[in-house]
């Protein structure tokens, strides 16, 4: 494997090739990762995916087990998977978490800055302020560091890395940091040793304001800076939306009352 290997030209991630071929191929087209690769199908196409172009549509995942072991032994493997899930805290139907709540809500507007994706208003911040403070671009971490923890059974990708001072960092909102405190400690233990830093970023430390986030975004969208996915444009222009309209029924009822 010594000499057939390569950085990923956008996020540095270490690329190993089995044989001269398809190394001299991958440098000579300047090929990126996987990842990188699927995140650029992704922004020309967001929608990729998506709805019935998803091959797993209306499908369950029961049916695929009948389908690839038979009727008996796909479900008894379906069986196992679920007990073992709800063993490690996973939840299903109204016991979830997330049960009944709309997708893609809250903080995670998603996007692009500078080629880089960014899954919440928040990631975004933290990005532009590291750019501002490092003059270079953070990269992903994804693909690039995996984590396992709840005896190995779960496994944690953190957000972002910086190859100049190795550190991992973690973008995570405050009120969310108890319940991810498994990930946090499997994080420390797995940079232990490894010439590596953790570094959790909350909105405290990018100086994230709920109420002007909105209005970021879109003056960021319209210049180009950023490119928003599809879910996320219209979310914010509905919320704009809104805004205006409650704006203009104040004033309806405050003449109402003069």
């Amino acid at each position: 494997m010594e000499g057939y290997v390569r950085n990923c030209p956008k996020c540095g991630k270490e690329l190993q090739y089995k044989c001269k071929g398809s190394y001299d191929v991958s440098r000579k087209n300047n090929k990126t990762c996987k990842s990188c690769s699927i995140k650029k199908l992704y922004e020309l196409d967001p929608e990729k995916n998506k709805g019935e172009r998803n091959g797993r549509t209306g499908k369950r995942t029961l049916d695929v087990f009948v389908r690839k072991y038979g009727a008996d032994e796909g479900t008894i493997r379906y069986n196992n998977l679920t007990k073992k899930l709800g063993e490690h805290g996973f939840k299903s139907g109204s016991d979830n978490p997330s049960f009944g709540k709309v997708p893609n809500s809250g903080w995670s507007y998603k996007g692009w800055y500078k080629g880089l994706f960014f899954r919440s208003s928040l990631e975004l911040l933290f990005i532009m302020d590291f750019e501002d403070k490092n003059d270079r671009l953070v990269l992903s971490a994804e693909g690039t560091f995996r984590m396992k923890y709840d005896e190995g059974f779960k496994t944690y990708c953190p957000d972002f890395f910086d190859l100049v001072t190795n550190t991992i960092f973690e973008i995570k909102a405050e009120r969310f940091l108890s319940e991810n405190a498994k990930k946090f400690a499997a994080a420390e233990d797995f940079v232990k040793d490894k010439n590596l830093n953790f570094k959790i970023v909350t909105e405290s430390d990018v100086g994230y304001v709920e109420s002007r986030i909105v209005w970021m975004l879109r003056d960021l969208h319209e210049s180009t800076a950023i490119k928003l996915t599809e879910c996320s444009l219209k979310k914010m222009n509905d919320r704009i939306e809104r805004m205006y309209n409650s704006v203009n029924e104040y004033k309806r009822k405050k003449r109402d009352d003069a």
